[in-house]
Parts: C-alpha cells; sequence; structure tokens
C-alpha cells in the first residue's frame, strides 16, 4: 500500500477488539474494532461510534484491550489484498483504516 493520505484523526475508546484474526498465512485479513469516540480532533465524524482496522495488531498486548483510549490517524483506504472482517458492523458509516496511532492516558 502507498503512504495513504489522513483523512480523520479522533481520540476513541476501545470497546471491542472485533472477530478474532487466522494465523498468518497467505490470508490477508484486518479486522475491524469498536470504538467510542471521545473527541474528533480533525476531520468531520458525526457517529458515536469508530470501527477500525488495524494491520498486524496484537490483541494480546494492552493497547489493544477494552477501556484504552487512542489517538487514531485513520483513512478510508485499506492495503490492497486486505479482507476486511467485521465489515458488517460497521453500518453506514463504514470503517477506517489506521496508519499509526498513539495510546493516550484514559
Amino acid at each position: 500500500m502507498s503512504a495513504a493520505r489522513v483523512e480523520l484523526i479522533a481520540e476513541a475508546e476501545l470497546i471491542d477488539a472485533g472477530p478474532q484474526m487466522p494465523p498468518p498465512g497467505i490470508f490477508h485479513g484486518i479486522s475491524l474494532m469498536r470504538y467510542r469516540v471521545l473527541r474528533v480532533v480533525e476531520g468531520e465524524y458525526p457517529h458515536t461510534e469508530l470501527f477500525v482496522g488495524h494491520e498486524h495488531a496484537d490483541v494480546g498486548d494492552p493497547a489493544f484491550r477494552p477501556g484504552a483510549h487512542h489517538r487514531l490517524y485513520l483513512t478510508r483506504a485499506f492495503p490492497d489484498f486486505a479482507s476486511v472482517l467485521g465489515a458488517e458492523r460497521a453500518g453506514p458509516a463504514g470503517g477506517y483504516f489506521c496508519v499509526r496511532y498513539e495510546l493516550l492516558d484514559p
């Protein structure tokens, strides 16, 4: 994937880490995580929930446990050839791909 343009920056609390990913292999999947929006820093996002895909997120890491607060730098562009798991949960707002994130104190 080429460098994606950040379209939205939001601070949010992780609610649900989403569907579990199969072990690495031929399948390139990205699971959408559900967040509660705390604040939109840049861009526009009118919804209270946000669905975000993190590439290679380790859900065993405390940074990806429910309750963690992140500043998310987001784009609508997902990596080429990635399958998005949990997209049906995102509803009309759709999902975003996380270009980078910062862990915030709750």
